[in-house]
């Protein structure tokens, strides 16, 4: 009885043994990584804050088309990313009662991707945009503090979603500062931060007069085309130029005011994140053996083509997979 005990002890034993042989020798042939895509935001806010002073008005047919060929741009990009926004147009009038009041005055419009087509949105913009260059109101600038005080009261921006700010002005921001205060980009970036979960979901465009290079004159229509002879870029030696440097701080994008900046300034800011369509496998692939799957909850969704470049050990898609969807590469190892 005890022998035979033994023997059956002994047979378990090598069977214990031969199994996990086995197994190992199964994990060494295939292998699987599994990657989640991200999302971009399904919603985007865009605040434009619009110089309304008199010098704007000299020039506001061309400044009018060149900011709704920029909408245009918007409008289509949103599209494309298959992003829903909310835009909102305010003055950098921030006198008692008028700061960050949407326009026009008396009947504000809060403009989404939603209202009509491309055309009559681009239409609608044109409207509310040449009337605030038309109005040659507040005696200062005070862009920061007018689209705070908009943040605050006619356009909340839910904490969780991109904000874009797009400034266009032909002066410096003169915003009011706390006493003891005296850097107003930083005040002010701050000031914005405190809207938002994460101050990334914050891009500023700025679009004004560029500083003169070495022997360039001013010129009415290249370069000065709104103030010309007394533009704050010009006439103040401590100038520092607020709405560029509120753009560089918050990893935005600026462009000259008299130029074609409809078409110059990036809009990549659009974005939360570029989502990837190259994913790195942590083990070198036999090509014949990869397979891909993507899901979405649990169920397989169409996907783009896709190729592997083996320089970087890569699956690289031709254009960007599904968001939200879990990317699962199972090969055996070369």
């Amino acid at each position: 009885m005890k022998a035979n005990l033994e023997k059956i002890l002994l047979c378990l034993m090598f069977l214990s043994v031969v199994v996990g042989c086995q197994t190992d020798s199964f994990l060494s042939s295939a292998s699987s990584q599994t990657f989640v895509q991200d999302f971009n935001p399904e919603f985007i806010d865009i605040l434009w804050v619009v110089d309304d002073r008199s010098p704007m008005y000299r020039n506001r047919a061309r400044i009018t088309s060149e900011a709704t060929k920029f909408f245009e741009r918007l409008d289509a990009y949103g599209a494309q990313l298959g992003s829903k926004y909310r835009m909102g147009i305010i003055s950098t009038d921030a006198r008692s009662g008028r700061a960050g009041r949407l326009k026009p005055d008396g009947q504000p419009v809060i403009l989404t991707n939603e209202l009509g087509t491309p055309a009559q949105r681009s239409q609608s913009f044109n409207n509310i945009f040449s009337q605030v260059i038309n109005l040659k109101t507040s005696a200062d600038g005070k862009g920061f503090q007018a689209a705070v005080a908009a943040l605050d009261s006619t356009f909340v921006s839910d904490p969780a979603i991109p904000l874009i700010m797009v400034y266009i002005s032909d002066s410096n921001d003169v915003s009011d500062l706390p006493d003891g205060e005296t850097d107003g980009v930083a005040y002010y970036a701050d000031e914005f931060s405190r809207f938002k979960n994460n101050p990334e979901l914050i891009s500023v465009y700025s679009i004004n007069y560029r500083e003169l290079e070495s022997g360039e004159a001013k010129n009415q229509d290249t370069n000065r085309c709104a103030t010309f002879d007394r533009a704050d870029i010009d006439i103040d030696p401590n100038f520092v130029h607020r709405y560029f440097d509120l753009a560089d701080h918050f990893g935005g994008d600026t462009a000259d005011l008299c130029g074609s900046f409809a078409d110059l300034i990036q809009i990549r800011g659009l974005t939360l994140r570029d989502l990837p369509r190259r994913f790195k496998l942590n083990r070198v692939p036999a090509l014949d053996s990869i397979s891909i799957e993507v899901l979405r909850n649990g169920e397989a969704v169409a996907f783009p083509p896709w190729s592997f470049d083996s320089a970087t050990n890569e699956i690289v898609f031709e254009t960007v997979p599904p968001q939200g969807t879990t990317i699962i590469v199972t090969f055996n190892p070369a």
